[in-house]
């Protein structure tokens, strides 16, 4: 029975540590140069500096420290928010974005986040999505978000990394996405579940 739990645990620690903890959460790129906002939330558990961080769109790069704080901290604590207005203008129409920790932007071991709408080629760095494994499609062909219309923004469920993942919806910027988390304890209790089915069958 030991072995067993020890299993579930296992399982359970292989599911966290496979969601990303610093992530794209909405992006509001209807509006005019200099208005466009992101909104980036922290779903791990320890608090992490990304004012070093950079996202990029269409080959055109910003440091986070470079951008406007409108909400939140750069200093990102667990369950925290930020909201950042870009420098750069994110194309209306179609676009990929991508949160890096580094300036390392071919690197898929420097990407966090990413997410693309309006367009199934390759206009910027979903190929690096896609090594990282948080993207689908390829070599010449993408998955990719529907555009938004009027005042909508693009927004991340929190439940896991690719295109089914993200949805258009009524601005909710500056105010966490309220998408229901399995808490640990529930997760753990449906692996042991399926390991004790799978025992007495």
């Amino acid at each position: 029975m030991k072995n067993k739990l020890k299993s579930a645990a296992l399982m359970l620690a292989m599911i966290s540590s496979a969601k990303a903890a610093i992530v794209i959460n909405e992006v509001d790129y209807l509006n005019t140069i200099g208005n466009d906002r992101v909104e980036i939330f922290n779903n791990g558990a320890t608090t992490v500096d990304i004012s070093s961080w950079w996202f990029c769109s269409r080959f055109s790069y910003v440091q986070l420290s470079g951008q406007t704080l409108t909400s939140g901290s750069l200093n990102l604590g667990a369950g925290q928010i930020a909201v950042l207005t870009l420098s750069i203008d994110l194309n209306d129409v179609s676009a990929d974005f991508g949160l890096f920790n580094t300036n390392s932007f071919g690197t898929a071991s420097a990407m966090e986040s990413f997410v693309q709408w309006g367009t199934a080629t390759d206009v910027g760095r979903v190929d690096v999505a896609v090594a990282k494994g948080i993207w689908s499609g390829g070599p010449t062909v993408y998955d990719f978000v529907a555009t938004a219309t009027g005042a909508d923004t693009l927004q991340y469920d929190g439940s896991g990394d690719g295109v089914g993942n993200w949805s258009n919806a009524a601005s909710s910027i500056g105010v966490a996405n309220t998408v229901p988390e399995p808490s640990s304890a529930a997760m753990l209790g449906l692996g042991v579940m399926l390991i004790l089915r799978r025992k007495r069958s």
